[in-house]
C-alpha cells in the first residue's frame, strides 16, 4: 500500500511509475507497428494524426492502381520491401519506409474514396505516442517532446507524399 502512495504522490514515484508505462507502451508498440505498416492486412489501420487534401493527380493515380505497387531496393546485399500502395475497393494505404537514424514514429497515408472530399489521411500507432508519458512528467522534456513529434511527422509524411507523386509521374 505503501509503494503504490508513493507511486501516485511523489515526483520520483511519479517518474517511475510512467517508465513502467512507457516499457509496457514499447512491448505494445512493437507489435502494433508491425500491423500497421505490414503489406498484407485490412487497409485502415492505426489513429489518424492529421489529414490533407489529396492532390488531383494522386487520387488519379491512386483510382487507376488495379494491382499493389511494390518497391524494391537493395540494402547491402538484400532486397528489402521499401514501400508499397494497396488500393482495395474504395481505400488505398501508402507506406514508404526511409532509411535514416532517428525514425522514432512510424506513418502511413490512408485515402478513403467513399468520403465526398478525398483527404490523405497521416495515420499512426497509439502506443507508439503512448510511449512519451515520461516527458510529460517532466516539464522541461514536454518541447523537446514535442519537437521529436513534429520533426519525425514532416519527414514521414514528406515520405509518403514523395512516394505518390514518383509513383503518379511513372
Amino acid at each position: 500500500m505503501e509503494t503504490a502512495k508513493f507511486l501516485l504522490t511523489s515526483q520520483v514515484g511519479l517518474f517511475v511509475l510512467s517508465i513502467i508505462l512507457s516499457v509496457f507502451f514499447a512491448i505494445w508498440a512493437s507489435f502494433e507497428i508491425s500491423s500497421l505498416t505490414r503489406h498484407e492486412g485490412k487497409i485502415k489501420r492505426g489513429i489518424k494524426i492529421w489529414q490533407k487534401p489529396l492532390k488531383e493527380k494522386h487520387k488519379n493515380y491512386l483510382l487507376s492502381v488495379s494491382t499493389d505497387v511494390v518497391e524494391i531496393k537493395k540494402v547491402l546485399s538484400f532486397d528489402v520491401k521499401v514501400g508499397f500502395i494497396r488500393v482495395k475497393k474504395n481505400e488505398a494505404i501508402i507506406r514508404y519506409r526511409r532509411f535514416v537514424l532517428g525514425k522514432l514514429w512510424l506513418y502511413i497515408g490512408y485515402v478513403n474514396f467513399s468520403n465526398p472530399e478525398s483527404v490523405l489521411e497521416f495515420r499512426s500507432s497509439l502506443p507508439m505516442f503512448l510511449m512519451l508519458s515520461p516527458f510529460i512528467v517532466s516539464i522541461v522534456l514536454i518541447p523537446v517532446a514535442v519537437l521529436l513529434v513534429i520533426i519525425n511527422y514532416r519527414a514521414e509524411t514528406k515520405a509518403i507524399e514523395n512516394f505518390l507523386d514518383k509513383k503518379s509521374k511513372e
